[in-house]
Parts: structure tokens; C-alpha cells; sequence
């Protein structure tokens, strides 16, 4: 008796599964030889930054398909494509990819103030640059860690009457 004509598994309960450097995760169920994944990367997520360095490697052939958020593929060509919700892709092998955030996010402005406070800063003298994110704002420290922020500690506060 061959092997089985049909296979069907539950992503939810997948044969791997990968936490990223960001905390970003995938799981992914074996059918034959094709691994069959799902991602749920956090805003600012990128391949070459919170994947390679685990990996050691270039990125493998994906093919995918995006069910929320967008997502950007760089190929080694140089060739960039933005993929949203309901769109397949494919990419080859030593692609780049990274997470789109919302309509005003992912384009350069938040990086160009951080740029900009930095030199002035410098200018003024400045060893450092401290800032505050809330705790829940996951997309505002990945943003930060990309830009070579650390995470250094927790503030309190107390409301008095």
C-alpha cells in the first residue's frame, strides 16, 4: 500500500513552529515534501533583520498568500512588490520581505524625525536619546529596536487625587 491519497492537518496545531528576534511567529504543517505555513508578523517585522541572523541563510522559494496587513518583497534583482489582503505571491530565492504597516506608516517619515532629533541631539552635545512607548504598543518598539534603540527598563507612574 502506498502512501495516503488525501492528508489534511490543522494549522492550528502545526509540526514546526518559530518565534523570530522581533517575537514575530509562523507554524507550519508538513503535507508530503510541501510545507504549508502561517505567519502572524508584528509591524516592522522584516526577513533579513529578524530571520536571517536565527537562520545563517538566504531566504528559501515562498510562495504565500496575505490574509490581513501588507506585506513587501524586495527580490535579489532589485524588483519590489507590495502584496495586501486576498493576494498571492511568489518569491525566489534570497528575497527580502517586510511588513507594511498601516496607510501612513512604512513610509520613511518616522525615520527621518528619529534622524533628524538625533543629529540635533548630537549637535547639542547629547550621548544619548531616551525615550517612552507604552507597554502595548508592540509596532512602536519593533520600529525603535530597527532603528538600534534598546529596551532599557520599565516606567511607572501613579495618578494622585
Amino acid at each position: 500500500m502506498g502512501s495516503p491519497q488525501v492528508v489534511a492537518k490543522n494549522l492550528d496545531s502545526p509540526d514546526a513552529t518559530w518565534t523570530f528576534l522581533d517575537e514575530s511567529e509562523r507554524g507550519a504543517v508538513q503535507l508530503g515534501n510541501i510545507a504549508v505555513g502561517r505567519g502572524i508578523y508584528r509591524p516592522g517585522w522584516r526577513w533579513s533583520r529578524h530571520v536571517q541572523p536565527l537562520s545563517g541563510e538566504e531566504s528559501a522559494e515562498h510562495i504565500g498568500y496575505v490574509l490581513s496587513g501588507r506585506v513587501r518583497v524586495r527580490a535579489s534583482d532589485g524588483t519590489e512588490v507590495e502584496i495586501g489582503p486576498g493576494e498571492a505571491f511568489i518569491a525566489a530565492p534570497g528575497a527580502d520581505a517586510w511588513v507594511v504597516g498601516e496607510r501612513f506608516r512604512r513610509r520613511g517619515i518616522g525615520e527621518l524625525l528619529m534622524g533628524a532629533i538625533e543629529a540635533e541631539a548630537r549637535a547639542r552635545g547629547a550621548r544619548y536619546v531616551v525615550l517612552n512607548t507604552a507597554h502595548r504598543r508592540g509596532d512602536a518598539h519593533a520600529f525603535y529596536e530597527a532603528l538600534g534603540y534598546e529596551h532599557t527598563g520599565r516606567r511607572y507612574a501613579k495618578e494622585l487625587d
